[in-house]
């Protein structure tokens, strides 16, 4: 296995300092680590942001030509995901990015049966603590910023009613809701009683449209948000990625793609520490700047 570069996120827990101790020290046994670039907290976004921007610049000055990453997005903050995508292509910092995600299963509605029935019980464990704030990412935005007309393509997860005020405050034009189609909602499918409210508020729109696509499923999602952008006579696109990595990756290429879409994110007040069940489903995707010559010279 060749040398590689490590990222590291600060964090507030002793234990999990000591468990990212743990991983480092398994990781020089596996591979030589080049370089470790310490970051703060991963909810310190335009700080951290600054720091991986002066970090990838030098690597591209130091190799003297774009570069070609290999990331493990399965963990990464989603903020931090769209970042990389918008800094790595619109810097030229990046020939190609290549992202492995091992997708988990995430429990945000405890359930059990009661009766022979599913009932839900008790609140959702969200991965997340305090108030989000909306957050435009860097790179990622339109030649003219919040345009008198805008559209909006949401990416949604699992909870509707925490996106809502985010979505009214767009206002938008057309509203087009992209689902994650393992686990959409449907009227067979338990829900809190607020999450049934707000969905039904969000769907029985006259301006809204609504798709399901699969966790995995980045190239029909990107397909979905330029068409989407493309067909409206508005002057705007705004992009929010609230659900799926996978899908806040579709988001950000089409955004690479459409000089009118904005994207943004939600960034928590801090992450909590849970264990995600694995699925064993595998995401392997390749983003390339097909107009660089180093894509097709055999470079290490």
């Amino acid at each position: 296995m060749p040398a590689f570069d490590l990222i590291k996120f600060k964090s507030a827990s002793t234990e999990i300092e000591t468990m990212k101790a743990e991983s480092r020290a398994t990781f020089e046994m596996l591979a030589p680590i080049r370089s470790v670039l310490d970051l703060d907290q991963s909810t310190m976004i335009q700080e951290n942001f600054v720091a991986l921007e002066a970090w990838f610049r030098e690597r591209y000055m130091d190799l003297g030509r774009p570069l070609k990453i290999l990331i493990d997005i399965s963990c990464i903050p989603k903020s931090y995901l769209l970042f990389l995508v918008g800094l790595g292509f619109t810097r030229d910092y990046f020939a190609c990015l290549d992202c492995v995600y091992a997708a988990g299963q995430y429990d945000l509605i405890r359930d059990h049966v009661v009766n022979g029935a599913p009932a839900i019980v008790g609140p959702r464990a969200l991965v997340s603590l305090g108030d989000w704030r909306s957050t435009l990412i860097p790179y990622l935005t339109a030649a003219e910023y919040l345009p008198g007309s805008s559209d909006l393509i949401v990416a949604m997860g699992g909870e509707f009613g925490l996106s809502l005020p985010f979505i009214e405050r767009v206002e938008p034009g057309r509203l087009d809701l992209i689902f994650i189609e393992e686990t959409a909602p449907s009227d067979d499918r338990p829900m809190l009683e607020s999450e049934r409210l707000a969905l039904k508020g969000l769907t029985s729109a006259p301006n809204a449209t609504r798709g399901d696509y699969s966790l995995l499923d980045v190239i029909s999602v990107a397909n979905r948000a330029v068409n989407f952008s493309r067909a409206g006579p508005s002057a705007g696109t705004t992009a929010m990625a609230l659900g799926s990595k996978p899908h806040a990756l579709a988001l950000a290429v089409a955004s690479l793609s459409e000089a009118k879409m904005n994207v943004i994110t939600r960034v928590p007040g801090s992450y909590t520490a849970i264990d995600v069940k694995p699925t064993g489903r595998m995401l392997f995707a390749q983003i390339e700047d097909r107009f660089d010559p180093c894509n097709y010279i055999d470079l290490p």
